[in-house]
């Protein structure tokens, strides 16, 4: 299946998580663009999405905009705008 056709089927998505239709609309958008890369980037080298993710387990489903950014964001914002150099933590089964 192409990616393109996994995101088009916005039915079957929208059985699998509370926020496939978000999913389905960045693919129908994805698809009005000739080029369009999706890459993962490691927690780590993203500090300020990662804080943002992590915080939005304490909101209710929807969008929430901001007029200020949170006052605990501006420490994330400098060391991912200068590289901070972050450990990956990660489990080692050693059996």
């Amino acid at each position: 299946m192409t990616l393109a056709a996994y995101f088009s089927d916005a039915a079957y998505l929208a059985t699998l998580h509370p926020l496939a239709g978000i999913v389905a609309s960045c693919g129908k958008l994805m698809n009005q663009f000739d080029s369009c890369t999706v890459r993962h980037i490691y927690r780590e080298k993203n500090c300020v999405a990662d804080g943002l993710a992590n915080w939005s387990y304490n909101m209710g489903l929807g969008v929430c905009y901001f007029d200020f950014a949170p006052s605990w964001i501006g420490s994330l914002v400098i060391g991912d705008l200068i590289g901070v150099s972050r450990p990956r933590l990660f489990c080692v089964d050693l059996l």
